[in-house]
Parts: structure tokens; C-alpha cells; sequence
């Protein structure tokens, strides 16, 4: 045979995958994780920050109602995460006031229970208001609270709010913008605290309405 004789070149195979299969199949329009079970939704947006679990209900009609139906439900409100951070201070403010409103009053209006409350306000500061938000999650029977409030004003109003309530967990990180008002506490069924940045005097007090607190 001719040395210079070659077997002729096979020509390039386009070759299409299992997975190139697959991958093309899940771009065609689907939205697959819409179809999957509500309970499976709900799992999945338990473990998202508040303000992206609300968010997802302008996604769908499927995905409209979604977020009040998510069991053991833990609000995690920060103030810093929900509002842009170079807001104009009234519009951020205000923005942050009508959000936390909508949240406890309509948005959860028909939930029977939440299991946790968290409250972080960085610039937030007006006890009046905090005290509302701390009243609706009581109407909600929450089990848990956790407050974290820098330069907080009007004090007297939130720690009002929790005379006689019966949450079962306290954490108050409280940093006072005025002088920590003298106040009576009565939680008879709190069972476990922490407190950061009371007077000792106030937290004696606080201690003194808390009869059934684990030591």
C-alpha cells in the first residue's frame, strides 16, 4: 500500500449528552420548583431571611400565600437588611414603620401562632412604635423574643408592652438613648433570659416578675 495513502478522516460527531439533554429540558420555560408541594415550598422558605420569604410572593399566584402558611414560624426583622442602607433617614424610616405594619397586622392577620420574634433595629429607635410590633406578635402567641435596639427612646412603652405576656424566652439587648425607666415586670412564664446593657437595679426588678425562671 502507498505509503502516502491515508485512511480518510471520520467526520467530527456532534454528540449531545444525557445531561446537555436534561439541562436544555430545564431551560425550556418550566418553572418546576412552582410545581413542587406546598409543604415542600414552605421548608424551603423557612430557611430564607424574612424579608426574602416575603418577597418571593410576587413570584406567582402559587406563591402569593405562601409565607404565613410556614410552620414554626421565626420573624427576623432588621432594620438594616430591609431598608437600602443610603435611604434619606424619613424615607427609611417610614419605609421600615409601614413594612413591620403590613407584616404583623395583614400579612400574618389570620396565623394563629409564630414560634420566635426577633427585632433588630439599628437606626430604628422609637419605643412607641417597637411596642405596637411587640403587641402584635404577642396577638400572634409568640414563644420567643429577642430585641436588639440601639439608642432606644421611649422605653417606658416597650417594656409595658410585655407586662403579664407569656413568652417563654427573653433576649433584650437594649441600649438606652435616655434614662432606663423604673418599671414593674410580670412574665409568668418566662423561663429563660438574657440581658445586655441594663441597670442592675432594673434587672433585679425584672428578675423579681420572672417566678418561674430557670437558674
Amino acid at each position: 500500500m502507498d505509503k502516502h495513502l491515508r485512511s480518510p478522516e471520520k467526520a467530527p460527531v456532534d454528540v449531545e449528552t444525557m445531561d446537555d439533554h436534561n439541562a436544555d429540558a430545564d431551560c425550556n420555560g418550566i418553572d418546576r420548583i412552582s410545581n413542587l408541594p406546598n409543604e415542600v415550598l414552605c421548608h424551603i422558605l423557612s430557611f430564607l431571611p424574612t424579608k426574602y420569604a416575603i418577597a418571593t410572593s410576587i413570584l406567582s399566584t402559587k406563591w402569593k400565600n405562601l409565607f404565613p402558611l410556614i410552620p414554626n414560624l421565626r420573624l427576623r426583622l432588621d432594620d438594616s437588611l430591609i431598608i437600602h442602607p443610603e435611604s434619606a433617614a424619613e424615607t427609611y424610616l417610614v419605609s421600615f414603620m409601614n413594612f413591620v405594619d403590613r407584616l404583623l397586622n395583614v400579612t400574618l392577620h389570620d396565623v394563629p401562632s409564630i414560634y420566635a420574634f426577633c427585632l433588630i433595629c439599628q437606626k430604628f429607635d422609637d419605643g412607641r412604635e417597637i411596642a405596637k410590633w411587640v403587641q402584635g406578635a404577642l396577638r400572634l402567641n409568640v414563644n420567643r423574643m429577642d430585641l436588639r435596639i440601639r439608642q432606644l427612646r421611649n422605653s417606658n412603652f416597650l417594656f409595658d408592652s410585655l407586662f403579664g405576656c407569656n413568652i417563654v424566652s427573653l433576649n433584650l439587648l437594649l441600649d438606652f438613648a435616655d434614662d432606663a425607666p423604673e418599671c414593674r415586670f410580670s412574665l409568668p412564664n418566662l423561663k429563660m433570659l438574657s440581658v445586655q446593657y441594663m441597670k442592675f437595679n432594673a434587672v433585679n426588678v425584672l428578675l423579681e416578675g420572672c417566678p418561674v425562671l430557670n437558674i
